[in-house]
């Protein structure tokens, strides 16, 4: 299993530090695929979580995550093209310069976008609030890697909380991609708790996720005891 392996090769010393109480055995923003549906994402082996094709060209890798980030507006969707991103770069044994390539373009996403007045309305907010996500997670998935050696994602997470509130599958995107980060405390927590009491309980495809993501990372089997686990373990700090 890749998370393993990114323990044995030592990758994951650059993963977040985490409590007794979880289980997991590498990066949250990796080691647990999303649940998408028939969307569009990176190219990948169908039913493989870590399932990168061998013959992808990284060459196409920027201009391909930025095509699938820019036609959806489901931040779950963000979320695992990302992993699929930080995947490949993990592959790649000089993938160092699309690393800060991947970087520059979703820092230029956000650019473009303020200097058009992009989110200057409420109801282009939600988009720029999506272009700082992207940046967020990928700096948070891109460290859990041990691509990027410093970068604190929080800034960037921020501010797409500020552009789109009431989002439950932003916030549980901002707990995977700070989970553990020093200095942070519980703050990952915090960002989980306002995803399991945003999540509508039509939204049963959000919710598996929450449950197949945090909910595995904790060892929380059902999703109605994810609140009451969160409350007492926030209660503690």
């Amino acid at each position: 299993m890749l998370c393993t392996s990114l323990l044995v090769l030592g990758v994951a010393l650059a993963a977040p530090a985490h409590s007794p109480a979880d289980k997991t055995i590498g990066p949250p923003a990796i080691c647990f695929p999303l649940d998408i549906g028939e969307a569009k994402s990176l190219p990948w082996n169908t039913g493989d979580a870590f399932g990168a094709l061998k013959d992808y060209d990284l060459g196409r890798l920027v201009a391909d995550t930025v095509a699938i980030l820019d036609a959806s507006d489901d931040p779950l969707v963000h979320m695992e093209t990302i992993r699929r991103a930080a995947l490949y770069l993990e592959r790649g044994k000089k993938s160092g310069d699309v690393v800060e390539k991947l970087l520059a373009e979703l820092r230029r996403r956000i650019v473009d976008g303020e200097l058009a007045g992009v989110g200057g309305t409420p109801t282009a907010q939600p988009v720029m609030g999506l272009r700082w996500f992207d940046l967020g997670y990928a700096q948070g998935a891109l460290l859990q890697m041990g691509s990027l050696e410093k970068a604190d994602p929080e800034p960037a997470l921020e501010k797409a909380a500020l552009l789109r509130p009431g989002d439950a599958a932003r916030e549980l995107g901002s707990a995977l991609a700070t989970w553990g980060m020093p200095g942070k405390g519980k703050r990952h927590l915090d960002h989980l708790h306002k995803a399991v009491e945003l999540a509508s309980p039509a939204d049963v495809r959000l919710r598996r996720n929450i449950l197949g993501t945090a909910g595995q990372i904790l060892g929380v089997e059902k999703y109605e005891e994810l609140c009451p686990y969160l409350e007492r373990e926030l209660a503690q700090r």
